[in-house]
């Protein structure tokens, strides 16, 4: 038995791509604007957005955009061990690949 896909699902697979490559990055000011402007009645926000509006957009020690020479400034100074997956994969695409700094890797 050999299972078809129906002709749509390659379709509906880049659509889904597409709006999520779309998608503002988490921390960057668009994130930060967007979800200001997004409604904060109960059930509007969920609690791991909450948390990355309080540490990307409120907190001054880590609100710098990320990709930012700061950030990738600070990233470099933070324990690898505390770097979550996310942190790995922007850095890596934002510091190391785009130039955002010079200096020591």
């Amino acid at each position: 038995m050999n299972p078809r896909l129906h002709p749509l699902v390659p379709v509906i697979a880049l659509l889904c791509l597409t709006l999520i490559a779309c998608a503002p990055e988490v921390g960057s000011e668009r994130w930060c604007e967007t979800m200001q402007d997004k409604p904060r009645g109960e059930g509007e926000w969920t609690m791991n957005e909450t948390a990355k509006f309080a540490r990307h957009c409120l907190l001054p020690d880590t609100a710098s955009d990320v990709g930012s020479e700061r950030w990738c400034r600070a990233m470099r100074d933070k324990p690898k061990g505390e770097w979550s997956i996310n942190d790995a994969v922007d850095f890596t695409r934002h510091c190391l690949f785009s130039g955002a700094t010079t200096g020591e890797g």
